[in-house]
């Protein structure tokens, strides 16, 4: 529970796609008019973005940057898009997300490169994943009765700079191994001919 209100803080934050994501913000906003989890009550504030506002918790289509990260270190639990940069933000918070990927089936998104993503790291033992409203409500329920389940003080990231220089490296490497090919490929034709 955050200490500095006494009540159990969710953020939700669907991201700045220009897709909207009605249903995490409908699915959030239901468990906000549903109930209290615990004797001190529940806040939650929803950044839905293009979507539809909640009705139930408090809602900003947009927060500049300073103020979500503000508001990942005030809550208590952080429920999100399965954007990558958004999920890497959280854990560098040390926080765990519950992430409820974009589908693209639905509309919410154009390839399924979230839900992919979420899957690995859920896999990997650092998020938690949810794909319905019952995960979502277990996952909520366990949260509020524990601070372990939104701690994720465990996570090992590379700095930016770190992942820029791997990245530059692993493109170098691919490039390299391009022109290797293109100059075996021609070789190999001339030798045909």
């Amino acid at each position: 529970m955050n200490e500095k209100t006494a009540e159990f803080m969710i953020l939700a934050l669907v991201g700045t796609d220009h897709h909207p994501f009605d249903r995490m913000v409908e699915l959030v906003d239901a468990l906000q008019q549903a109930g209290e989890p615990g004797r001190n009550g529940r806040k939650c504030l929803i950044q839905f973005g293009t979507s539809s506002p909640p009705r139930y918790a408090q809602g900003m289509d947009y927060l500049p940057k300073s103020d979500v990260q503000r508001q990942i270190d005030l809550a208590d639990l952080v429920i999100c898009h399965g954007g990558p940069s958004t999920i890497v933000e959280i854990l560098r918070s040390g926080k765990r997300p519950l992430v409820i990927a974009r589908d693209p089936r639905k509309g919410e998104h154009v390839d399924g490169h979230q839900q992919r993503f979420a899957r690995h790291m859920a896999n990997q033992g650092h998020i938690d994943l949810a794909d319905s409203a019952y995960d979502v409500e277990q996952l909520l329920s366990h949260a509020a009765s524990t601070t372990i389940s939104a701690s994720n003080a465990n996570v090992s990231l590379p700095s930016p700079d770190a992942s820029a220089l791997l990245l530059g490296a692993l493109v170098d490497g691919l490039i390299a191994e391009g022109k290797s090919y293109r100059i075996w490929h021609s070789r190999r034709n001339e030798s045909r001919a």
